[in-house]
């Protein structure tokens, strides 16, 4: 393996490409080697991030989506002109709200899940065939650490962690005869916690889907990888 071109031949698809980390991960894919393309939501902000990502590294596609069920339709029905041979499909949308579940508007929630988590499952089911018929493929989902935490105000957020990760651990199994497989990157989304490592940084998560998007991880399925820079463990340590 050429470790400065771990992704060589590879053709990427970042959802949540204009946010900090989806940013990170197209950037380092594509210096790895791999045919990238990011999309997000149409806004001007998108926008703003996309022209800068295509002055950094112009090769990286860009795509701007609406997400809307037609757009989702164009993307099943158009998937091997869209997104050639995309055979790695990373969520790196980052839309997550706190508070307590008394005050949490529903409305925020089906946001959330559907930003986060279900558009990733039905690009996946848009790329699917493709995978299949190359018998290679990766899903790498981005979510909160909080699969296995228990924080004030979290419910919502880790609700959404949670099926995310269990969506991985599940869908593998159903398709890793075809070396198709599924993993999540749990990181500290939620502010207000100090990892003992310091402040974490979009390239951690960005190096983490690196590893599960190459063959070094080859032999890991299903996994949920903490990429919190200790977070967990100074959170079970006793006080003093």
């Amino acid at each position: 393996m050429k470790y400065a071109r771990m992704l060589e031949g590879r053709h990427a698809l970042v959802l949540g490409g204009a946010s900090r980390i989806g940013r990170a991960v197209a950037l380092l894919f594509a210096e790895h080697g791999a045919e990238v393309t990011a999309a997000d939501e149409v806004s001007g902000e998108t926008e703003r991030i996309f022209n800068e990502m295509a002055g950094a590294s112009p090769d990286i596609k860009l795509f701007t989506l609406d997400f809307t069920s037609e757009c989702i339709k164009r993307i099943r029905d158009s998937a091997l002109t869209e997104f050639p041979r995309a055979d790695i499909l990373v969520s790196a949308a980052d839309l997550y709200k706190t508070g307590e579940t008394h005050n949490f508007c529903l409305k925020d929630f089906r946001r959330m899940l559907d930003v986060n988590f279900i558009r990733a499952v039905r690009c996946f089911q848009a790329l699917l065939p493709g995978m299949l018929e190359n018998r290679r493929g990766e899903l790498i989902l981005i979510a909160p650490d909080l699969t296995d935490s228990a924080l004030p105000g979290t419910a919502a957020a880790a609700a959404c962690a949670g099926a995310m990760a269990a969506f991985a651990r599940n869908v593998t199994m159903d398709y890793i005869r075809y070396h198709v497989r599924a993993n999540t990157i749990l990181y500290p989304f939620i502010p207000g916690r100090e990892p003992l490592t310091g402040a974490p940084e979009p390239l951690d998560a960005a190096n983490a889907a690196l590893w599960y998007a190459c063959d070094l991880s080859r032999f890991v399925i299903g996994e949920s990888l903490s990429v919190n820079g200790g977070v967990s463990y100074f959170e079970e340590a006793p006080s003093s």
